[in-house]
């Protein structure tokens, strides 16, 4: 079976290796830490022996319990990652090593689209011929490391610092392959997009091939219904066009979530910008319902408190 590396949800196994490292990597600090609440837990029961009216003592001793116990279980989810005898054969990145790993994936993107804009000025193909022969390239020189891996949700084997920089480029890799053929779905779209701006100038039809901002792909996450989380924030900045800081589309998307930040009218300024991102953002949204009705409103919004510089 042929895989379609696009269609790949890997930011979903990178955050399923993220959390399990925690947790691995807090194994010892953990027990430690359940030690102490059982020990707590036997020390105010037996005050609640001494003293039966004591009743503080004997809640917090069934609470520290019951803690200690799911402690425990979780713990014992995970205990054959932390067998001496097997632990090194496991990759479980610390945090410093998946700062490194994110930082490298994010610059490795913007290298590789740096590199695609670049040879896009020069090349004598049409952008489109262009962009499908890159992705061609890349799936043919760039092979995944550990494709099998991620298929079957297993963890990565060690290799002594090796792994962590497969690891990375993979993901590079899968990030690049998304963001093209991102741009290929665009471009192929690209005529009847155009026919949507008929009210606009050539210049500004011209921007709607441009990365789009974190706030513009916030907003057309929530006209098409699509929910932005931690953990796929990364992967749909990146098919947009900007790998930026994934808690940042994050923030921008529980932002927008409340209306006034999408129909206000608190400043001219910002009436004038969420009206020209409703129109940079038009061609993006799938089901222009709810889009048109809140547009409307804006526009409304806008004529009532700056009636000279928004006339209807």
């Amino acid at each position: 079976m042929e895989i379609e590396i696009h269609k790949l949800d890997i930011d979903k196994y990178v955050w399923w290796l993220f959390e399990l490292s925690n947790r691995v990597n807090s194994y010892d600090e953990q027990r430690k830490y359940m030690n102490r609440l059982l020990l707590a837990s036997y020390s105010l029961h037996t005050r609640h022996l001494i003293n039966s009216k004591n009743k503080t003592s004997k809640k917090l001793s069934d609470y520290f319990s019951v803690k200690a116990r799911q402690i425990d279980a979780e713990q014992k989810e995970i205990s054959h990652y932390t067998d001496d005898r097997f632990n090194k054969l496991w990759f479980f990145p610390d945090r410093g090593e998946w700062q490194m790993i994110s930082l490298l994936r994010k610059t490795g993107l913007e290298e590789d689209i740096k590199t695609y804009t670049e040879k896009l000025k020069y090349t004598v193909i049409s952008e489109l011929d262009f962009t499908k022969k890159m992705l061609a390239d890349v799936r043919a020189e760039r092979t995944l490391s550990h494709l099998d891996y991620y298929l079957d949700g297993n963890v990565l084997p060690n290799d002594d610092g090796g792994t962590q920089t497969r690891f990375w480029y993979d993901l590079n890799t899968i990030d690049f392959i998304k963001y093209l053929h991102k741009r290929i779905e665009v471009l192929e779209q690209k005529p009847a997009k155009q026919k949507v701006f008929k009210s606009l100038t050539d210049q500004q039809t011209a921007k709607v091939s441009v990365s789009l901002a974190l706030d513009e792909i916030a907003l057309i996450c929530y006209y098409n219904n699509r929910e932005v989380t931690r953990a796929n924030a990364q992967s749909i900045s990146n098919e947009y066009g900007n790998p930026a800081n994934s808690n940042v589309l994050y923030n921008k998307f529980n932002h927008c979530k409340y209306a006034p930040n999408r129909t206000g009218t608190d400043t001219e300024i910002k009436v004038s910008n969420r009206l020209k991102k409703m129109e940079r953002i038009k061609p993006y949204i799938k089901d222009k319902k709810l889009f048109n009705k809140e547009l409307a409103v804006l526009r409304n919004n806008a004529n009532e408190a700056f009636p000279l510089t928004f006339p209807i």
